[in-house]
C-alpha cells in the first residue's frame, strides 16, 4: 500500500493505493487515486506499508492535476 500523507510520514491520510507486484520484471505500471481533504500548500509524503522492500520499488514519475 502507498499512502499519501500531508505534512509528515504520519499526517492525514489524503489518498491510498494498491500497489501490487508487476506481472513482468521491469513493467511500468500507470495508477491513479483521488485525493481529498487537502487544502492550501502542503508538503506530501508518500509512505509504503506492508513488505515492500525498497529494491521493489521505483517512483519514475508523478503528476498532479
Amino acid at each position: 500500500m502507498l499512502e499519501l500523507r500531508l505534512d509528515s510520514p504520519d499526517g492525514m491520510l489524503i489518498g491510498q493505493l494498491l500497489l501490487s507486484a508487476p506481472s513482468a520484471l521491469g513493467l511500468q505500471v500507470q495508477l491513479e487515486t483521488e485525493v481529498s481533504g487537502a487544502q492550501g500548500i502542503h508538503d506530501i509524503y508518500f509512505v509504503f506499508t506492508g513488505a515492500f522492500s525498497e529494491q521493489e520499488i521505483i517512483l519514475l514519475e508523478w503528476k498532479f492535476i
